[in-house]
């Protein structure tokens, strides 16, 4: 009997690392392909800058991948040909390309793809040794860094038209996305933007970031991919159900309609892109069932905290970014046998979502009760009266 000396694990999984990146590329193609078509109706030059965001993205990933093998090249063991084919295959660039594109609206200048890619592959991946060794999301911290470096050329519309604008938002401001604009209205995520289309909403047919607007199409593949264990189920449950949770109080401090406001909270902007695509990451995000539930329920919890109480209309990226740092933390507070000490597990998810649910509904009650004592605390205004007829003037406006 022959014995065969091998380092664990022993038993292997047949589904691996680069099968699952390939189907993760599969499913971001086809949202992609969605967000192609979507724009070559509106324009061409809508279309064609999608696909030249893409091609762009792409490139200078590739190149960044190949300026690192150049360097780690020692030239002892393999050809340099080889040796620089396997490393770009091997670190996934590639994928970090793709979502980071996804996550950026049509308008985003070239120039910020470029640096924005360069900052995802070289410092937020390589400069922690590469794939596997990244304790952040490359994607979610370049949407970080462009968006603080360069938010205001992070548009929704090409050129500077604002028809163009309004015709492409469905009548809504000028340059705003429905994401902005329902952000924007009063007291803030909270309100309602006249009637919005719940289907229009879900199919994708209005402008965002060019991977976030079609939320049907995105729980379809997040499905797929927790059917092929291409991710772990657990995270996106768990960070799309607590935000919905939470947008139930709040809507009924708002007085709206909790079923349109629960629907908005998780349909609109990057949740659902980024529960199935970025949240989900293996690398940066924690190792046990429990973990993975557990970064859902916080992550949940910033979103909707930067989004309602934050200055920007979207908290997603920060959320994933937050739940990075915490990885490690959630790592060890479950380490040891996954079932024992389970009462403490339940116990402090239920605590951060208790925690989650009455700090949100504390914000929404001060918000609501802020806006209306705004609302109401305009100044009267009085007619004036003509000083020599006594008669009351009322040209307006009144003073």
């Amino acid at each position: 009997m022959e014995l065969v000396a091998n380092k664990a694990p022993f038993q292997r999984s047949k589904r691996t690392t680069s099968k699952i990146m390939a189907e993760l590329l599969l499913g971001l193609a086809v949202i992609f392909v969605a967000s192609v078509v979507h724009y070559f109706t509106i324009g061409t030059w809508y279309g064609l800058k999608a696909l030249g965001m893409m091609g762009v993205s792409i490139l200078v990933t590739l190149l960044s991948d190949v300026m690192v093998a150049s360097m780690r090249f020692k030239g002892k063991q393999e050809e340099f040909g080889p040796f620089v084919i396997r490393e770009v295959k091997t670190n996934y660039s590639l994928v970090t390309a793709v979502i980071f594109t996804l996550t950026l609206p049509i308008g985003t200048p070239y120039y910020v793809l470029i640096l924005g890619n360069m900052f995802a592959t070289l410092l937020v991946k390589y400069a922690f040794g590469g794939f596997g060794h990244n304790i952040f999301n490359p994607a979610a911290l370049a949407r970080l860094f462009v968006a603080l470096a360069f938010g205001s050329t992070l548009v929704p519309y090409l050129g500077d038209s604002a028809s163009q604008a309004a015709i492409q938002n469905g009548g809504l401001v000028a340059g705003a996305t429905l994401t902005s604009q329902y952000n924007s209205a009063l007291p803030g995520w909270l309100g309602e933007v006249g009637n919005i289309d719940l289907l229009r909403v879900f199919v994708g047919n209005y402008n965002g970031a060019l991977g976030e607007t079609f939320a049907f199409l995105i729980i379809i593949v997040g499905f797929v991919f927790a059917i092929r264990d291409v991710l772990n189920w657990r995270t996106p449950v768990f960070y799309i159900g607590t935000i919905g949770l939470i947008a139930i109080p709040m809507a009924l401090f708002a007085g709206v309609n909790v079923f349109e406001s629960v629907a908005l909270s998780i349909g609109l902007g990057g949740a659902l892109f980024g529960a199935v695509f970025m949240l989900t990451d293996p690398v940066s995000s924690p190792t046990g069932n429990f973990g993975k539930a557990l970064i859902g329920v916080i992550a949940a919890f910033f979103t909707v905290l930067i989004r309602v109480a934050g200055g920007y209309p979207e908290g997603v990226a920060f959320s994933i970014v937050i739940v990075n740092i915490l990885a490690p933390m959630i790592d060890k507070l479950v380490v040891g046998q996954t079932t024992v000490n389970l009462w403490k597990k339940y116990t402090t998810t239920a605590a951060i979502v208790f925690v989650s649910v009455g700090t949100m509904s504390l914000i929404a009650n001060n918000k609501v009760n802020a806006n209306v004592v705004e609302e109401s605390s305009e100044p009267i205004s009085y007619p004036t009266y003509d000083d020599e007829t006594g008669s009351e003037d009322l040209t307006p406006p009144y003073v």
